[in-house]
Formats: C-alpha cells, structure tokens, sequence
C-alpha cells in the first residue's frame, strides 16, 4: 500500500513536470507562416478561449498575455520600437533561465526514477529528491509569471484593451 501510495505520488510529480517543462517552451508564432493570425482571428492567438487566450475561468492567465499575442500583433497594438525590443529582451533572458532550468529539472527527474530503481526504496531520499523537482517546478511557474507580468507592464492602457478585446471575444 505505501509503494503504491509512493508511486502514485511520484508519477503525479513527473506529470506535472513534464507539463511544466512543455510550457516552458517558446511555442510558434500565432497563425504560423502564411496564416492569418489577426486579434481573435482564426489562426490567431491559440488557447481554449474565446478567439484564443487562457480558458476564461483562470483568474490569473485571463489578467496576462502570452508573448506571441503581443509581438504577433506589434503593428495592431501599435507597439513602440522600445515596447518591441523590451518585450524580445524579457523573452530572450527568460528562455535561457527556462533552458538551465528545463535541464536541472530533467537530472533531478532521473534521479527520483533512479532512487525507485533500488529495491528497498529508500522513502526519506526519493521524498527529498522529488521535493528538489516541486522546488524546480515552482521556480520556471514563478519565471513564466514574471515574463508575463513584465510583457503586460510594456503595454498601455489601450494596448491592453485591444488585447483583451482581441483575446477574449471582448466587444
């Protein structure tokens, strides 16, 4: 009962991991090369939402846009030279921290599975190296909030209502 209760916890650690890990990529532009990709536009911003964005009952990601949206749609939100290049910085420096992370997260990951290989399991190092995965974990959540949060602090008033307009089906 306790290696069943143990393994659960561990392969729920791993998926979120992994989920964690695939956010933490830079995914492709919106609309791709030679779609059309206006504000709320098919082909425009992805996401389960209306016209794309966050589903509308997250109470956090509805409140951030994510950095395709935004440099996607440069010239309709009007962004500045300074707007543009600040907003590429932010992406920049956050994509090397998530590749260091993405790999610190995948050694830790193999030691957990490594540390489950052993027959007994050792409880206290595999609660101790998975605690090391949820601290990783945390940390990129944090990185990807923090890029978000300096993306939405670039923008005006009105370039916020355009997004919010665009992005979720706003009239």
């Amino acid at each position: 009962m306790r290696r069943t209760a143990l393994a659960l916890l561990v392969t729920l650690a791993l998926a979120t991991v992994t989920a964690a890990a695939a956010q933490a990529q830079p995914g492709p532009p919106p609309g791709g090369p030679g779609r059309p990709g206006g504000l709320g536009a098919p082909g425009g911003p992805p996401g389960p939402g209306p016209g794309g964005g966050p589903p509308p009952n997250d109470p956090i990601g509805r409140y951030l846009y994510p950095p395709e949206a935004v440099l996607g749609h440069a010239q309709e939100l009007g962004l500045t030279d300074a707007q543009r290049k600040a907003i590429r910085d932010s992406v920049h420096e956050m994509q090397k921290r998530f590749l260091d992370m993405q790999f610190d997260l995948e050694e830790r990951t193999e030691t957990v599975s490594r540390l489950l290989q052993q027959t007994p399991v050792d409880e206290a190092k595999v609660l101790a190296a998975v605690d090391e995965v949820l601290r990783l974990e945390n940390q990129i959540k944090k990185a990807q909030l923090s890029l978000l949060i300096r993306i939405k602090n670039q923008l005006t008033p009105g370039q916020v209502a355009k997004l919010d307009a665009g992005l979720r089906g706003a009239p």
